[in-house]
């Protein structure tokens, strides 16, 4: 019996991913059918050797398996892995240790991936990163990673088939030019998966979080309208008054709220100490319209009833309901003290000598009465500001007679800038979202109106009328014998 021998060389396909299961081989024989040709009648039958038949008992089928060859310690060709997962964002962290993404600042998150096998190769090893669809996958340090046709939001990274024992490091960068103001949080699931016994699973799998956050810097700033203002003049009673120009100097305040940015501030609240009168209850500054609101961002502003052009004097837009209430004040220029408070009035006739009056509300030793101005002004962009003007009239009679002997009075207003609704919005510091206003009040004596001389031949009647008095009263008294 011939044995004949046939070598068969077998070539897997480009990207082979199982390599775990064996490659079946399987062998069938047989011959060839031969079709013969009939003889004609007559003819000599043909030879039967051109026409073999296999016996009965051959095999025909065989099945066998492939098996790769692994390393791994168990005969059944299984490997044990133990796959680590250590991920981290390459963000700044907030005071909490919470990576922060910062809307306007970041652009791309970057992913620093490091995935360790403890143990046997970890065959079809591959990590899926899952992450809030907002952002965008970009790129990975080796282009081993690539997005999922069925599922928005993740990538899968092939990291090795087998990975053996060690460790690879991956960067993968996503996108964040998407990313809205009001998303709280970005979220990235980390999962390493492998087709062979894997022995912890529970350290396959990391999560990370971002809180997202808009970085800027509100900054309040005020001027007024002129660097010192002068009072002086007649004294003119609240009953005279007429019009506005009666009242006293014009002054105007211009605060100014500028987003530094980059970040866009929703909603911002002003708050402003408006002094409208002293603490013994004179008026000191009157308001004359209210506040107007100019520049990149709208607003309202509410304030106290009657705060505006109480003594109606002009046409004014009375604010909205729903501010803070304000005491019902009594008329200025007759103010006097209530009966059970023992207090002195604020004059400067009892301290000639001193050469600046503060005037100033909000601590316990206040000298002045103020209403708070609320404005609520957004959205404000970066780089850009809003402006909120508050037109009024120093109450000129209240300086002359009762800061006659005072070089100076200097008078604050108070103003703070706090953002609303955005709880996600860092300020790059707080210390400029307070602003303290001066306002310098000279007294000009020159324009004050000084009483006029007593003419000298009142003064010589008065005399002349005394004398005679005098004698008369001398004369009545040597009348009725007492002299």
């Amino acid at each position: 019996m011939d044995v004949v021998t046939k070598s068969y060389t077998l070539v897997f396909k480009d990207n082979l991913i199982d390599i775990l299961r064996p490659v079946p081989v399987e062998l069938n024989v047989w011959l060839p059918e031969i079709v013969p040709i009939m003889p004609e009648v007559g003819d000599p039958v043909p030879s039967l050797a051109s026409f073999p038949i296999l016996d009965i008992n051959t095999v025909t089928h065989s099945m066998k398996k492939a098996d790769f060859k692994k390393d791994c310690t168990k005969d059944d060709g299984i490997c044990t892995a133990n796959l680590q997962v250590n991920a981290t964002l390459a963000l700044p962290r907030g005071d909490d240790g919470i990576s922060v993404f910062r809307v306007g600042e970041n652009f791309k998150i970057n992913l620093d991936l490091q995935i360790k096998n403890m143990l046997e190769d970890a065959y079809e090893a591959m990590v899926k990163i899952s992450f809030t669809p907002v952002l965008e996958f970009d790129s990975d340090s080796l282009g081993i990673c690539k997005t999922t046709e069925t599922e928005r939001g993740s990538i899968i990274c092939d990291i090795g088939n087998p990975f053996g024992k060690g460790e690879i490091s991956r960067r993968i960068s996503f996108l964040g030019n998407q990313v809205q103001l009001d998303q709280a949080m970005l979220v990235f699931n980390v999962s390493a998966m492998t087709t062979s016994n894997e022995t912890m699973p529970a350290d396959n799998f990391q999560m990370l979080v971002a809180r997202v956050e808009s970085l800027t810097d509100v900054v309040l700033s005020a001027k007024n309208n002129v660097p010192q203002y002068q009072v002086g003049g007649q004294v003119i009673g609240e009953s005279a008054m007429k019009n506005v120009s009666m009242i006293g100097t014009y002054v105007q305040q211009n605060w100014t709220i500028f987003n530094e940015g980059p970040g866009i501030v929703p909603e911002i609240q002003l708050d402003i100490q408006f002094p409208y009168e002293t603490k013994n209850g004179k008026w000191l500054l009157y308001l004359t319209h209210a506040p107007i609101i100019i520049g990149a961002a709208n607003g309202t502003c509410l304030l106290p009833p009657n705060s505006v052009d109480e003594l109606n004097l002009t046409v004014s837009t009375l604010p909205e309901d729903g501010s803070l209430p304000l005491k019902e004040r009594r008329s200025k220029r007759d103010a006097i003290q209530d009966t059970n408070i023992q207090e002195s009035p604020i004059n400067l006739q009892q301290s000639a000598s001193s050469a600046t009056m503060v005037l100033e509300c909000g601590s316990d030793e206040a000298t002045a009465r103020c209403f708070t101005i609320t404005c609520f002004i957004g959205p404000l962009k970066g780089a850009s500001k809003t402006n909120v003007i508050l037109n009024s009239r120093l109450w000129n009679s209240t300086f002359i007679e009762d800061y006659k002997n005072v070089d100076t009075v200097l008078i604050k207003y108070k103003g703070m800038v706090s953002i609303k609704n955005g709880t996600y919005i860092t300020q790059k510091t707080e210390r400029n979202d307070k602003h303290t206003l001066r306002m310098e009040v000279k007294r000009d004596f020159d324009e004050v109106i000084q009483s006029k001389p007593i003419a000298w031949w009142i003064i010589l009647c008065a005399v002349i009328g005394g004398i005679i008095l005098l004698i008369v009263i001398i004369l009545l008294l040597w009348k009725v014998g007492l002299i």
